[in-house]
């Protein structure tokens, strides 16, 4: 029996730490055939998948992960790490035709760029899913399913539905575009939906400063707990059970890089609910979990261990009046 089983994508990110670039309008700018030295350059796995997958692991959970890589080094590089990480990797499919998805962060003083070329990830199929085997857990997070992984939402809750497994989502772009009619029929088999303001305010259709009014339409939703992220502002949670919404900012902390923060603050969330622990308790962990990841390179370097909660004090969490 899995305590978690992750979906979504597997990349090789390799980050490229560039000393002396130049910046313009938020843009990184390097002349046309000149030698650009490096700082540093290094590699690690990453993708919302096998990411969220990292920090239950990292708690002390069961947990597996369900996707695809390609037949290439990169594909068993990640399989070999996902083992170290102490993830079960049987559930993980080869794809012949495609290679295994990577990324390229090249990473100065003044921020990053990402270039990205998503592969055999996006390949999942329903077909490639061993669904007797997966049944065999407490829950599924579905981290970012984009392109045609997409489709596979109704199937994993449908399923999770009928197998009592309780799910988590936190939904690709292409997810949201599904509409949020869609999100109505298929939110009472979610009990944590995990969205950025931006995403709310796309589900909900309504204006990004329209706040009072995205969090009336969610509230509409089925779903247990509704998750909304607002950067610097922290977090705001709707409790549909007890019809209330709780409140949380953010520790004040210096960062390396934001690569994954939002998979280690809702994976590290989800994680203590996993646990039993309450939702106060839940919101401050996956905050510690988040703040925790920004202080190193890489999407899982920086992720908490088992009991630990960081240098940072636990951010105070508020009731507000619905």
């Amino acid at each position: 029996m899995f305590n978690v089983i992750t979906f979504g994508s597997a990349i090789i990110d390799i980050f490229v730490l560039i000393k002396n670039s130049e910046a313009r309008d938020r843009k990184i700018c390097f002349s046309l055939g000149e030698k650009i030295p490096m700082e540093d350059i290094f590699w690690t796995i990453g993708g919302g998948g096998v990411n969220t997958a990292a920090t239950f692991a990292s708690q002390g959970l069961k947990v597996a992960w369900v996707g695809k890589i390609g037949q290439d080094w990169a594909g068993q590089i990640i399989k070999n790490q996902l083992t170290e990480l102490r993830i079960f990797a049987d559930f993980v499919g080869v794809d012949s035709q495609h290679p295994t998805s990577t990324s390229v962060v090249l990473s100065t003083s003044e921020g990053r760029t990402i270039l990205t070329n998503h592969q055999a990830d996006r390949y999942l199929q329903e077909k490639d899913i061993d669904w007797s085997e997966i049944k065999n857990t407490q829950w599924f997070y579905l981290a970012p399913l984009s392109g045609e992984l997409a489709n596979l939402t109704s199937a994993i809750i449908n399923f999770a539905a009928k197998n009592k497994i309780r799910v988590a989502i936190n939904p690709s772009l292409d997810q949201i575009k599904l509409g949020y009619q869609f999100f109505q029929r298929i939110s009472k088999g979610i009990n944590v939906l995990l969205l950025n303001q931006e995403e709310a305010a796309i589900l909900t259709g309504e204006s990004f400063y329209q706040e009072e009014v995205i969090l009336e339409r969610l509230k509409k939703l089925d779903c247990q707990f509704v998750v909304i992220t607002q950067g610097r502002k922290g977090v705001k949670v709707i409790d549909r059970q007890k019809k209330v919404i709780y409140q949380a900012g953010i520790p004040k902390s210096d960062y390396i890089d934001r690569t994954g923060a939002g998979d280690a603050f809702g994976s590290g969330l989800v994680s203590q609910l996993v646990k039993g622990e309450n939702i106060f308790e839940a919101i401050q962990y996956g905050t510690a979990n988040a703040t925790s990841c920004i202080q190193k390179l890489g999407a899982q370097n920086g992720l908490l261990a088992k009991n630990e909660w960081g240098k940072w004090p636990k951010v105070k969490v508020e009731l507000l009046k619905v």
